[in-house]
């Protein structure tokens, strides 16, 4: 049913892969999705997918701060060395700040200006050296003022089921993956199964997501929700965990356990939150 529109949504949805270090030394790689919006280099994709970028630009000025203010107290001949130590730890350094990031949406891609939605999880990201191909093409966004019926079949497409093993060369302040990485990209799907409105703590402000009956996986966030026409109807944000009220108790080597059962229920930013996005940003993009 979807085979033809999987086709067509592959063509424009594309992988980003996050990579992070902590100054505890932890080094992650994640793996997010993303969909070519126009010829112009713009791309669509989660909020929470610059996370990691947002967290650095708040990171760092604090730890260069505790770099100034401890450099400051090592510096002071008057202080004696365990004083020195206990003013020293009082600074408050945090091993969870991230010490570099790195965002490879492509080979020789770079990335610009970008915009963040944090409410309706949404990022537009401007992308230089893409290399499109001039019969490259873009995704076709459905109708604002429609809501599908409940029911609707849907597909979602991205890049789950992907481990990376990552180290950081000190040296070059660049991060190395060690495996060659295949994308292959993974639709599914499942039929709309409703719309919720997420209000902002402050109350000024409502959006709207929708809900699919199957789970959003890792690696699809950022990805797009289409219909069998290859229309875009949601850009996927995250996976609800349903609790579905009832808890069988199971028994394991002997030991009884409570399972808790919950329903696994994908949910993105719906197309009307993303047109109001890309409209106020003056992102062109295509309406079917």
């Amino acid at each position: 049913m979807f085979a033809s529109a999987v086709s067509e949504a592959a063509k424009f949805t594309r992988a980003a892969l996050i990579s992070t270090r902590l100054h505890s030394g932890r080094v992650e790689t994640g793996c997010g999705s993303y969909i070519l919006l126009n010829a112009d280099g713009w791309v669509l994709t989660a909020g929470h997918a610059l996370q990691a970028l947002l967290k650095f630009n708040d990171d760092n000025p604090k730890y260069q701060a505790y770099v100034a203010a401890r450099a400051a107290i090592e510096a002071d001949h008057t202080l004696p060395k365990g004083k020195k130590q206990k003013k020293i730890r009082a600074l408050g350094f945090d091993p969870n700040w991230i010490s570099n990031v790195s965002y490879l949406w492509g080979p020789n891609v770079t990335a610009g200006l970008y915009h963040v939605d944090g409410l309706a999880d949404l990022a537009a990201v401007k992308l230089d050296n893409l290399n499109l191909p001039p019969d490259q093409q873009f995704p076709r966004f459905g109708n604002p003022n429609t809501e599908l019926p409940q029911g609707t079949s849907l597909c979602k497409l991205g890049f789950p089921f992907h481990e990376f093993k990552t180290q950081f060369d000190p040296a070059s302040s660049s991060f190395v993956i060690n495996d060659p990485v295949n994308f292959v990209r993974y639709p599914l799907d499942g039929i709309l199964t409703r719309y919720i409105n997420l209000e902002a703590p402050d109350k000024a402000r409502t959006v709207k997501f929708v809900e699919m009956s199957s789970p959003g996986l890792r690696g699809q966030s950022g990805g797009p929700w289409f219909d069998v026409n290859g229309v875009v109807w949601g850009l996927q944000s995250r996976t609800q965990h349903l609790a579905l009220g009832f808890s069988p108790e199971v028994e394991v080597n002997a030991k009884k356990f409570v399972e808790h059962q919950f329903l696994n229920a994908g949910a993105a930013a719906y197309v009307s939150e993303i047109v109001v996005f890309l409209n106020q940003h003056g992102i062109a993009f295509t309406q079917a």
